[in-house]
């Protein structure tokens, strides 16, 4: 998925104004240089990835780069480690800050800072991988207190990847079973049953412009992996909703953006239930695929223009940092320790 933000991007820069650098991460966390990842089908040549140049990335980002936009998916990256190597490095970048995309990708973490705000989440129960292997028994039982369906996440994944439904005790068991071949903890969520869900996006840094609404129409319980990438899930831009539930959606969105001190660009995904007609939070993207683009584009700003305001963002928010005093200065160096006594040399 990074691969396709990626190329997406390169292709709607506007060459007149940027001179870009791809930077590629492989699995194994070194980093690569080449102006050629724009093109897809060169990923799918192993050969053509081991030619790629190896590149010091402390070095090269500080005598090559002005501003970083990670256009990166998933756990070690999307989480605020991408952000915090920018910060490291003192170099501008277009994505929240490492604190807020550390939170957002923990879902029990979005959960509870939601619900402190009284923003409406699905009940669930997090369980970690050693709870569950010790004390099976116990924690399948506070499970079924949700009662059947639910559904079981990875809780630090995107993309809905390792996600199932169960809806009896042995379907819990394998999904729990998958669950945890990608993650230490396990969200499980109560399961709607008739319900609508949406997607919003939000740009911008202290001030926020919100993003087309999207409807997503699934073919199953769940908006799976396969669903979101590989088949062609129908998807609706502006749907017809009453006006209540539209300015909710809005509203939600630019709450959350203030919430997590955004900047950059996010998305927001909601389930609304039909029965009782209550919006909820299903998940925050703390970079989202392709950046929403859009949906923004639906809002007159097409994905170019969105390279630029990201641009001007991260430049805004880095001078903005600027001026906050970094240093304490302190004699504590020029003190020794002497027979329990601090003294001063």
């Amino acid at each position: 998925m990074s691969i396709i933000t990626a190329t997406s991007l390169v292709k709607a820069i506007d060459l007149k104004k940027y001179e870009y650098k791809l930077i590629y991460i492989s699995h194994d966390n070194e980093f690569y240089l080449s102006n050629e990842i724009y093109n897809l089908e060169k990923y799918k040549n192993i050969d053509f990835l081991r030619k790629l140049k190896k590149i010091n990335i402390r070095k090269y980002i500080k005598k090559n780069i002005d501003v970083v936009i990670p256009a990166v998916h998933g756990r070690g990256y999307e989480d605020g480690v991408i952000s915090a190597i920018c910060e490291v490095l003192n170099v501008p970048y277009a994505t929240p800050n490492y604190i807020s995309l550390a939170c957002i990708q923990n879902k029990t973490y979005t959960k509870n800072i939601l619900n402190s705000y009284g923003i409406k989440v699905l009940d669930g129960i997090k369980i970690n991988h050693n709870q569950y292997y010790t004390n099976r028994d116990e924690v399948i039982k506070v499970i079924e207190q949700l009662n059947y369906p639910v559904i079981i996440k990875p809780n630090t994944l995107g993309s809905s990847v390792g996600i199932s439904i169960a809806n009896s005790k042995n379907e819990l068991l394998i999904s729990l079973s998958k669950a945890f071949k990608y993650d230490e903890e396990v969200l499980i969520e109560k399961s709607l049953f008739n319900f609508r869900e949406f997607n919003c996006a939000a740009l911008g840094y202290s001030e926020y412009i919100i993003g087309a609404i999207e409807e997503v129409i699934l073919n199953k319980k769940f908006y799976s992996y396969e669903n979101k990438y590989i088949n062609d899930t129908k998807k609706i831009l502006n749907p017809k909703i009453i006006e209540e539930l539209e300015k909710e959606i809005q509203d939600t969105t630019c709450k959350i953006c203030e919430i997590f001190d955004i900047s950059g660009v996010i998305r927001v995904d909601y389930l609304f239930d039909e029965k009782s007609n209550q919006l909820y939070v299903n998940e925050i993207n703390g970079i989202p695929g392709s950046f929403s683009y859009y949906l923004f584009e639906e809002k007159g700003i097409m994905y170019y223009e969105l390279i630029d305001k990201l641009v001007n963002l991260a430049i805004k928010k880095y001078q903005k940092s600027k001026t906050k005093t970094k240093i304490f200065q302190s004699n504590i160096l020029n003190v020794k320790y002497r027979s329990n006594k601090w003294c001063l040399k």
